[in-house]
């Protein structure tokens, strides 16, 4: 009677030994997938700044109106839409992001 009652104890433990495991695997996944939309976030802001300001740099320097060519930052394209002014639009095309 004893031995069957061991057994029962040790997979108990066991049992909760591995939902345990599964829970924290579980929490580090789920960490790992926020990191990265946060960083496509935050680098998909740093496009748009970087590639609105180099539109009104070249507003500014441009002697011949505000058109402009794509701007590329780390493989990643920025098409800037000038010719409607005062608005730019940036559209980003996110090669790498």
């Amino acid at each position: 009677m004893k031995k069957g009652f061991s057994l029962i104890a040790v997979l108990a433990v066991v049992i909760m030994i591995a939902l345990g495991t599964v829970t924290v695997l579980q929490s580090v996944g789920s960490q790992t997938s926020m990191k990265g939309n946060n960083l496509q976030e935050v680098k998909a802001q740093y496009f748009a700044e970087a590639g609105m300001q180099y539109a009104l740099w070249r507003c500014r320097t441009s002697g011949s109106g505000c058109a402009t060519e794509p701007l590329v930052i780390d493989g990643t394209t920025i098409a800037i839409n000038a010719s409607a002014s005062p608005q730019i639009t940036l559209t980003v095309n996110y090669s790498n992001v």
